[in-house]
């Protein structure tokens, strides 16, 4: 085997790995930007206040044995989008790019 396919062999998952976290990255900063317009952000709010009276109303009409599923689902949903609106509200991290 030549050194240079060892080479790019070995190197393969490095570049892939780094091409992962760029693309990551990027799209992490745009998200941000795009959700700290100010509409976005309110609109974002109101599906998450929609969607939270959507599950309250699902589950009154839902019987016993699903309704705990149910508020698991829920939970991580609003977990989900608790997270999305607090990072919305920070600063995007500083690059070296």
């Amino acid at each position: 085997m030549s050194r240079e396919f060892l080479k790019a062999y070995f190197l393969a998952p490095f570049r892939l790995i780094g091409w992962f976290w760029t693309t990551f990255h990027s799209n992490r900063q745009r998200l941000t930007e795009f959700l700290n317009r100010p509409r976005v952000k309110s609109a974002f709010q109101a599906l998450v206040a929609t969607t939270a009276i959507s599950w309250v109303i699902i589950w009154i009409a839902a019987d016993d044995q699903h309704r705990d599923r149910l508020t698991e689902a829920a939970k991580g949903f609003f977990q989900w989008g608790q997270e999305v609106s607090d990072k919305a509200g920070e600063a995007p991290p500083a690059t070296s790019d």
